[in-house]
């Protein structure tokens, strides 16, 4: 064979061997890449299981906060609007309904809602149902306080709509908490008590409204 065809020949083959190794580098390169973009590059906790996750953007609460989510038990919080309300309200009978509206912000608000657990957990769902109702929260914070405080009973975030929307529940209200309204329709029972409230007094007061 001609020496510069076999030359030319060795240098096609070389060539062809070097885009062959060159392409293996490029994919296993890629893959890395991959693989470590799947694997490493997420620190933050997996709220997969959390049935509210997705109302949960990550802008909105830190990784501590998404952490103690995970491990929190208590139920997730529910959004009503105003007519909602008033129709809770207006349903309360036949058992002493017990409506906490409350601020994360308010220390007596979330006293109150302490003691509610306890109460809720001396008289059973028989005689009482107690209701937490958060105004003025972003929903991810008050779902924050709820299920890391393993709050049981019943919750929801009252959407507002209208500056003066206390009103259109007692006309005497100036929207200030902590309210406790204790109702039973059935028994034209409508109280209300717009402070702090220790187990001591609420034990005392429930306990003359379900003999």
């Amino acid at each position: 064979m001609n020496p510069a065809i076999r030359k030319t020949m060795k240098i096609n083959t070389g060539f062809k061997e070097f885009s062959f190794r060159t392409i293996q580098l490029a994919i296993l390169f890629g893959f890395s890449v991959l693989v470590l973009a799947c694997s490493g590059g997420n620190s933050q906790p997996d709220l997969s299981a959390v049935p509210h996750a997705e109302a949960l953007p990550s802008s909105e609460l830190s990784a501590s906060d998404k952490q103690k989510l995970l491990n929190a038990s208590g139920k997730s919080i529910e959004i009503i609007n105003m007519t909602d309300m008033q129709n809770m309200l207006s349903a309360s009978t036949n058992k002493l309904y017990i409506y906490a509206f409350w601020h994360t912000a308010c220390k007596s608000c979330l006293r109150n809602l302490n003691n509610l657990k306890e109460i809720n957990n001396k008289f059973g769902s028989d005689k009482i149902k107690v209701i937490a109702v958060n105004v003025g929260d972003k929903p991810e914070t008050a779902n924050l306080f709820i299920r890391s405080e393993n709050i049981a009973f019943d919750t929801y975030k009252l959407k507002i709509k209208s500056d003066n929307w206390y009103t259109m529940l007692d006309e005497n209200w100036d929207g200030a908490v902590p309210a406790v309204f204790m109702v039973n329709k059935s028994e034209e029972i409508f109280l209300k008590y717009y402070k702090s409230m220790g187990v001591s007094e609420l034990d005392a007061i429930i306990q003359t409204l379900i003999i």
